[in-house]
């Protein structure tokens, strides 16, 4: 009795390891945690990023024009550009992001206005929560305004 105990304790550490293991190396799916840094200043966010916009949110799809390099954890975002402080000059921004919060994908809801600081050229453009992109709000427009003021 005291050998099989043995060889059933050592059958369950085994298991035990295998499956902590394979949890530590497995693929991060979309129920691990978004941890970002804390966001930088708006002068460092408009910096970093190649477009940054004010957008209504026109749509959200995963298939059809423009999502072709999509991966299976991420959607499109069509947004209506309202106002811009950088980027080129178009009146619709398809911008790439996760689709949920918890894989750092930006929570969009359709309908919305949005700030959105994305990186990345006009064929494939990105963003996520640890941007700086954010709900339309006056006062963060103010302070864009103020930082392309200086910047001429």
């Amino acid at each position: 009795m005291g050998r099989e105990r043995i060889g059933m304790n050592s059958i369950f550490i085994k298991i035990a390891t295998l499956l902590a293991v394979g949890g530590a190396l497995s693929a991060p799916g979309e129920s691990h945690a978004c941890k970002c840094a804390p966001p930088p200043s708006a002068k460092v966010a408009m910096t970093r990023s190649t477009a940054v916009f004010v957008g209504y949110v026109a749509d959200m799809v995963t298939t059809g024009p423009g999502t072709e390099k999509l991966t299976e954890h991420e959607r499109m975002v069509v947004l209506k550009v309202r106002r811009r402080w950088k980027g080129e000059d178009m009146q619709e921004e398809r911008v790439a992001t996760r689709k949920v919060a918890p894989a750092c994908g930006y929570p969009f809801k359709k309908g919305e206005v949005y700030i959105v600081f994305a990186e990345g050229g006009p064929e494939r453009r990105r963003t996520g929560r640890c941007s700086n992109t954010a709900p339309y709000s006056e006062k963060l427009a103010r302070k864009l305004d103020k930082l392309e003021a200086a910047s001429r």
